[in-house]
């Protein structure tokens, strides 16, 4: 017996040390991650954040269009602001004048987001107490997934909704098991009561019963306040919730029906809580989105007016939302997609865990047709809420034709919680105990497949485009001294977030930041290489017409794209010289992806074409008041394409 105790203690201390080293890797992974998963992580969250704090030159996305706006403000500006306000001061303290790196703009929200998603990890360790199952393996599972050490970090709105959900599972988990727990004790009072002539000793009995009675609403304001943030933040969040919320309202002695009365009364409880939540997260958005108008209309025909004319005037961001995506002509803006793609994405997102799940459902459908289902133990309850936690957003979401990967990142627990066990494999010894073993080949695939898709998503998709905007900060900042203007072309990259580029500049008498907008930004995105040349020849033609104004034109595309751009006839014909500033390895584009024939996978040329180019271009009628230093040119001495790789290290800009 005691070595069974010591066996056991062994295993949980180097399982709790597994983990904890895998939760300082989620920390540790953040900070270097380059990728750039989808333009929606940037301009939904930090672009308009950064942009209003820092009164910078931002790009406003349709999302956030005054005439119909469908974002929420308040939720980004809790999450994002923070941080931002406190960069500010720090830079307005040290009377910082120049261009913040994109690197500390990136961080400082995502370190935020990387700290809350370790509430996914709480509410999953709650809610296997509460059901005593087995919580450690699960958490390693939950550790290792891509889906919590890429996903689980940026700052993308499906993240916050995964935290969200993950939170609202745990509050009604703890509140139905409760319940169940409190139902015994309570019949137990109620006989005694019964059988109790000593009045002080009625007192006390009441008194306890009063407090269970008070478990029949307890958790509503938690589970109203999560709900009514959940649907501002998405109102996708109604497929997630609905059965939580089911659960929550439904839940009643064992094998008995709810009453009508309590029903209402929960449902009353909720309401009392969702909808001041709401009336102040609408304030909140009209003040933003219409706030000029709102403060002229009651300056100029006072309140009474103003309350004539609400209607016209209260922005409600869910209803916005709804009213955009139940059209089917907006969705075809992003894409159609078939309905059954979501099977796919989910396989995507939670590989082996995810094709486990049609054979756990099957067998709760074959326990409903059993009548199983009356088992009222706390693994079956717990177990039916995830089920349905996982069909009912799968199924709703499935409804819309445009479906991506990241919709569905908010069913991370549920699938760990009911695939996890499906990892693991329970053989009985010789004296008839059970073993509890990993299934070595799922684990090695889940392992594998998790380490593939950080390196994929977190560090190779887009990744050189950090890196590069980074550069391109210290160039601004080596500029500052002149009024120089930047055009920056890029092409088949994703959209470059304008604030990245933008000058802080701290005036020393009241600590306000100034924008410089020196950067023009131009973005060709997947469009054919061909319309990006064209776009280059009308860039330079611009810069021709303003000279001798002191213009910098960058030119950015994938390495596997140099050879159209080195023998591109549009080039020559432009009368331009360019120079390779910077060639950042780590960058891969599915627009133009590396051609991986033989002779480049014997030859390992393919490494090169998996990388971000910066090209640096002057005109040679009006050239630029600056030297660049051991540089290619096009002309009698055109580089080759390794000629061209060679140069790696950017070369130095002598200002005169």
């Amino acid at each position: 017996m005691d070595v069974k105790k010591a066996t056991n203690k062994g295993f949980c201390s180097v399982v709790t040390f597994t983990y904890l080293a895998l939760a300082l890797l989620r920390i540790l992974v953040m900070f270097p991650q380059t990728g750039y998963i989808h333009p929606d992580e940037y301009f939904q969250s930090i672009e308009i954040v950064t942009g209003d704090i820092f009164k910078t030159e931002r790009a406003t996305v349709w999302e956030f269009d005054d005439r119909l706006p469908i974002r929420n403000i308040a939720i980004p500006y809790v999450l994002y602001g923070i941080p931002c306000i406190l960069l500010r001061l720090i830079l307005s303290v040290i009377s910082f004048q120049g261009t913040v790196s994109p690197f500390i703009l990136l961080v400082f929200p995502r370190f935020i987001m990387c700290l809350l998603s370790f509430c996914v990890d709480l509410s999953l360790i709650s809610i296997c107490q509460k059901c005593v199952t087995n919580i450690k393996r699960r958490l390693l599972l939950l550790a290792t997934s891509y889906v919590m050490l890429v996903y689980g970090c940026r700052t993308f709105s499906n993240t916050i909704e995964m935290i969200l959900f993950s939170a609202l599972l745990r509050a009604v988990v703890v509140n139905v098991v409760d319940a169940e727990e409190a139902y015994p004790r309570e019949m137990k009072l109620k006989a005694s009561l019964e059988v109790t002539e000593h009045p002080r000793q009625k007192i006390l009995i009441l008194r306890q019963l009063k407090q269970l009675t008070h478990r029949d609403y307890s958790g509503s304001l938690e589970i109203a306040l999560l709900t009514t943030v959940g649907v501002f933040n998405r109102p996708t969040f109604l497929a997630y919730a609905v059965g939580p919320i089911l659960f929550w309202l439904y839940r009643g002695p064992p094998l008995k029906k709810i009453s009508c009365i309590m029903l209402h009364l929960r449902c009353i409880y909720l309401l009392s809580v969702a909808v001041p939540a709401s009336i102040l997260l609408v304030c909140v958005d009209t003040i933003y989105y219409e706030g000029e108008n709102v403060f002229s209309l009651l300056y100029e025909n006072g309140l009474a007016a103003c309350l004539n004319r609400v209607d016209s005037c209260l922005i409600i961001t869910p209803l916005n939302f709804m009213q955009y995506n139940l059209n089917s002509d907006n969705l075809a803006k992003h894409g159609i997609h078939p309905r059954y793609l979501h099977i796919g994405n989910l396989i995507l997102l939670f590989n082996v865990l995810a094709i486990a799940c049609p054979k756990i459902i099957f067998s709760i459908l074959v326990n409903l047709i059993q009548k199983r289902h009356l088992d009222t133990s706390k693994f079956n309850i717990i177990n039916n809420l995830m089920v349905t936690s996982l069909l009912t957003p799968m199924i709703v979401l499935s409804i819309f034709p445009h479906q991506e990967p990241r919709f569905l990142i908010p069913l991370t627990l549920p699938v760990i919680f009911l695939s996890g066990l499906s990892m693991l494999n329970v053989k009985t010894d010789e004296r008839g105990k059970s073993i509890v073993q990993w299934k070595k080949i799922l684990l090695t695939t889940w392992l594998g497949l998790n380490a593939i898709c950080v390196i994929l998503f977190g560090f190779l998709h887009q990744g050189g485009l950090v890196p590069a905007l980074n550069h391109l900060t210290g160039v601004r900042n080596e500029l500052q001294q002149r009024d120089v203007r930047v055009h920056v072309l890029s092409s088949h990259t994703y959209t470059i977030p304008k604030t990245f580029l933008t000058n802080f500049v701290t005036n020393d008498h009241n600590k306000k930041f100034k924008p410089r907008s020196q950067v023009i930004i131009y973005n060709t995105q997947s469009s054919s290489f061909d319309a990006s040349m064209q776009q280059l020849l009308t860039i330079s033609a611009f810069v021709d017409r303003t000279a001798p104004h002191d213009d910098l034109m960058y030119f950015m595309f994938p390495s596997s794209l140099t050879q159209n751009f080195t023998e591109h006839e549009t080039l020559k014909r432009m009368n331009l010289k360019y120079s390779l500033q910077r060639h950042f390895c780590m960058h891969l584009s599915m627009e133009a992806l590396p051609n991986l024939n033989q002779s480049s996978l014997m030859n390992l040329d393919f490494i090169n074409s998996i990388g971000l180019n910066v090209v640096l271009l002057k005109s040679v009628k009006y050239p630029q008041p600056f030297d660049i230093a051991d540089g290619y040119f096009s002309g009698a001495d055109e580089p080759s394409v390794d000629q061209f790789f060679n140069q790696t290290r950017c070369s130095f800009l002598k200002i005169w």
